[in-house]
């Protein structure tokens, strides 16, 4: 499975967005994410992934590409 596709799917089970992520999508603007729904993405990333994410890295994620960006610094691929 794709990482975006993987992304995208975390975050739909924690705020069940209705219409399509894109990369470009800013987490608190477009959409709607508040902190707590941010850590709770990232601790499902963190689980799904089997990674820690660092806090400094957390304060640095304004967007969907953010994530993804992270990720594959950390050279996370996919998981199947």
């Amino acid at each position: 499975m794709e990482l975006l596709n993987q992304i995208t799917e975390i975050i739909n089970r924690t705020i069940d967005w209705p219409e399509e992520i894109k990369p470009e999508d800013k987490l608190r603007e477009d959409l709607e994410i508040d902190s707590l729904d941010v850590m709770m993405i990232i601790q499902e990333i963190e689980d799904h992934f089997n990674i820690t994410v660092d806090k400094d890295e957390i304060r640095c994620l304004e967007t969907v590409q953010n994530i993804l960006d992270s990720l594959r610094k950390k050279n996370i691929q996919e998981v199947t």
